[in-house]
């Protein structure tokens, strides 16, 4: 396997490996440029930018099409949505492995905010399919998110996603991360999260989902009931007016007011 590659998450497992973006190289295709030069792909792609091309090709040629448009993310943005139903995404298979090489096509072109986009709508659709009460693993696009954040540099906002991920890979794995199937693990621990402090919290994350199986269908619920001591970065400037509020999560909340004796409204 090429050098800054893993195995992605049908092959491994629980969240999202797959080619990790450089911060330092900051490789791009430049100002203006298309995501992908049509007729010139293979010549021109860095390794990476062509194993995700002709993996999106093998399994959607159409949208890999799409990916080409500079307005490609407005238009992906409406088209994902309607040509994949969320319980399709929610399942590991074709259709969600397409929207997760789209948007890495993207992040990996310098696209970030594109990129940050395309994974949050993706995480949304994931959330709709649990409406029937079936909890789906989203710790996918809450990896990529995190990336994002980072490449934007965002600190906060990213360790807050890896831990948003790690919540969810706790449940899969009901309170057990192996390291070496997880992309939390060596993101987190590899920047200065303690191995102990990890697996303490992927024990109080499953401990929590056992004991109210309704809020563990949204890792936002089980990271406000743990301690914060998680949190050690210093915000940026950039990040100091940017949050993504989770409308499901809202909804959800909302739904619990006068019947969880204040909790939901601090919640809130």
């Amino acid at each position: 396997m090429a050098a800054g590659l893993r195995a992605h998450p049908r092959q491994q497992g629980r969240s999202a490996w797959y080619p990790l973006p450089s911060q330092e190289s900051g490789q791009s295709t430049g100002a203006g440029a298309c995501l992908l030069k049509p007729g010139n792909r293979e010549m021109n792609m860095p390794d990476v930018l062509q194993d995700l091309a002709q993996e999106l090709r093998a399994l959607n040629p159409d949208l890999l099409k799409l990916t080409e448009t500079r307005d490609s993310t407005a238009r992906l943005l409406e088209d994902l949505p309607s040509r994949f139903s969320p319980q399709e995404v929610g399942n590991t298979g074709s259709q969600q492995r397409a929207w997760e090489l789209i948007g890495l096509l993207h992040l990996h072109t310098g696209r970030i905010h594109e990129a940050l986009a395309l994974f949050w709508r993706l995480y949304q659709h994931m959330l709709a399919a649990q409406i029937g009460g079936q909890r789906v693993h989203k710790g996918m696009p809450l990896v990529w998110i995190s990336d994002c954040f980072l490449q934007l540099r965002c600190p906060v906002h990213a360790k807050r996603y890896l831990l948003l991920t790690l919540c969810e890979d706790a449940i899969e794995g009901k309170g057990t991360i192996p390291p070496d199937f997880t992309g939390a693990y060596f993101r987190l621990v590899w920047r200065g999260l303690p191995d102990r402090e990890f697996r303490r919290y992927a024990a109080r994350f499953w401990e929590l989902a056992s004991a109210d199986p309704k809020a563990a269908m949204y890792p936002e619920a089980l990271l406000q009931r743990v301690d914060d001591d998680w949190l050690t970065e210093v915000p940026s400037a950039t990040e100091a007016f940017v949050y993504l509020a989770n409308e499901s999560y809202i909804t959800w909340l909302l739904g619990q007011l006068g019947e969880s004796r204040g909790e939901a409204l601090g919640n809130l």
